[in-house]
């Protein structure tokens, strides 16, 4: 918090390689290979302690409608088993993210997901059906991540 306590706006991204506990709740617990787990994710719940807002799920809080999911991206040119850690799951997973401390300098105006609409189910290439908002690419996707773009206005 040392910079926000010299008057800096702090902005955080990344790939964390965990699930988040906004997205593991009780509405999702049946979803999603969940099986049944409400689970508190470590690291996204020490950054909503420690005062962070995650921007995706600022933008779009409900985790049923807009489950955000990043990973694993299909990736075409890449053999599945290369894509897949779980060949026999959904293990598809918002672990991408862009977090900000709230300030009054500092506010979010859109927030989208980057990338395939395909992504990797049960060893399968599958479309996504939510309502999360996917801007396609053009060319190949490097990545078995899909990425975010949050943009923000900025205040004097």
């Amino acid at each position: 918090m040392a910079e926000k306590s010299l008057g800096r706006l702090v902005i955080l991204g990344g790939d964390l390689n965990e699930a988040s506990f906004l997205d593991w709740t009780e509405s999702t617990k049946n979803v999603y290979d969940h099986n049944g787990v409400v689970m508190p994710w470590h690291n996204t719940l020490q950054l909503d302690k420690a005062g962070f807002i995650d921007a995706y799920r600022k933008a779009y809080p409900n985790p049923v409608t807009h489950p955000g999911f990043t990973f694993p991206a299909d990736t075409p040119l890449v053999p599945l088993e290369k894509l897949a850690w779980a060949p026999d799951a959904d293990d598809r997973d918002r672990i991408d993210y862009i977090f900000y401390l709230p300030s009054d300098q500092l506010e979010l105006k859109e927030v989208k997901i980057i990338g395939p609409k395909g992504s990797i189910v049960r060893n399968q290439r599958v479309l996504e059906t939510s309502e999360d908002p996917i801007e396609t690419h053009d060319g190949v996707w490097p990545t078995d991540h899909k990425n975010l773009l949050a943009v923000f206005e900025l205040k004097d």
